[in-house]
């Protein structure tokens, strides 16, 4: 069969082919873009307050999906800290967040400070990794623009009481 033999029924029908194929690859991309989007998490912090040689921290996920193994690494004056987290008087390593819920910890440090950084990281159920810095300088979070943040509360005193150390 040669090419100038072709039909105007037989070029149609090939261009039809190669239209349905690129329509096909389009909507996997999409439908696999939007699954993945239908389960990110979002991992911000509510408030933070620094007290002593103790930091309290609400984070809250306002993602679609649950964030996995939350951690947190706690840096005063740019140097990773030792600490202990604290939820609810029971000692925690990592912890999951659902879907538009909040977990409120204390992190107890060896040593504080009221300019200090606290790097959270977690997973999507799709293993993708995220992370998130919150600076805290002179009793202000500190937003991506090096303004104070008015998304998240400083220091609300009301929640000191609820999250507490360690038992004793």
């Amino acid at each position: 069969m040669d090419l100038k033999t072709l039909s105007l029924l037989e070029i149609s029908s090939a261009l039809s082919t190669v239209g349905t194929i690129a329509i096909a690859a389009i909507t996997l991309y999409q439908v696999r873009r939007g699954s993945r989007n239908s389960v990110q998490p979002l991992v911000y912090p509510e408030y933070v307050q620094v007290d002593g040689k103790t930091v309290y921290v609400k984070l809250r996920n306002y993602g679609q999906g649950p964030a996995i193994d939350v951690q947190l690494t706690l840096y005063v004056h740019g140097r990773p800290a030792y600490y202990m987290a604290y939820k609810d008087k029971q000692r925690v390593t990592f912890l999951n967040i659902a879907t538009n819920e909040s977990e409120e910890l204390a992190l107890h440090a060896d040593s504080c400070s009221p300019n200090l950084k606290i790097r959270v990281r977690y997973k999507s159920v799709l293993r993708e990794r995220f992370y998130r810095e919150i600076l805290v300088r002179d009793d202000e979070i500190v937003g991506l623009d090096g303004r104070p943040s008015l998304l998240v509360r400083f220091g609300r005193a009301e929640h000191l009481g609820k999250t507490s150390g360690p038992r004793g």
